[in-house]
């Protein structure tokens, strides 16, 4: 009988060997899916714009001429989707009115303007790279803004300043940064009248 014990006892200790011994052995590790990057970011974004500016006739004024100035612009922004993006943009200007300019307050001078104003850009062509990424993009452009004019004895203080342009934009191997070139026809209805705006800028994408 203690014979028989022994037997079966070696036979339940061999049999349960393995499967203690698979149920200590670790699992194995599974490999964790790659990080994927989008090449080209969308979304909020901020951009920098420095440029020129030409008004052909300030608030119709015969002896304006030609007035030449510069312009700084930052902007941000919303990606809504691939093509479509909205801008609340804030323009600062100033511009080298002639030495026989005078305003409808016959007062002379340079000009300065700061507007606030909104810009929808939509991108209608798209080139790709190599890779077949779409970087190269090639946008039109239309906004309106509120212009705060200066000095005060030259100019009635504000101004609505109309926009419309096309745009070339390359996403850069960067990711989050783009750049660009804006050329626009602007339009002051009170003041500034017509004019051309040529701002190269710099993008960052959140």
């Amino acid at each position: 009988m203690r014979s028989l014990l022994t037997t079966l006892f070696a036979l339940a200790l061999a049999l349960a060997t393995p499967c203690l011994a698979q149920a200590q052995s670790p699992s194995p590790i599974e490999d964790k899916p790659a990080l994927k990057f989008a090449e080209v970011e969308r979304g909020f974004y901020l951009d920098a714009q420095v440029g020129a500016l030409v008004l052909f006739s300030p608030s119709a004024n015969q002896n304006a001429g030609i007035s030449p100035g510069f312009s700084i612009q930052v902007g941000l922004g919303y990606d809504i989707t691939d093509r479509f993006s909205l801008n609340l943009f804030f323009l600062g200007s100033n511009i080298d009115m002639p030495s026989g300019f005078r305003s409808t307050n016959d007062m002379p001078g340079d000009v300065s303007a700061f507007t606030i104003g909104l810009l929808g850009s939509f991108a209608f062509f798209g080139h790709p790279d190599p890779n077949g990424i779409d970087r190269l993009f090639l946008d039109a452009h239309a906004g309106v803004g509120v212009s705060l004019m200066g000095p005060k004895d030259v100019y009635e203080s504000v101004d609505i300043l109309v926009r419309a342009g096309i745009g070339l934009e390359y996403f850069t191997r960067l990711r989050h940064f783009s750049i660009g070139v804006d050329l626009d026809f602007a339009y002051g209805i009170q003041n500034l009248g017509a004019g051309v705006l040529i701002l190269p800028q710099m993008k960052y994408t959140f």
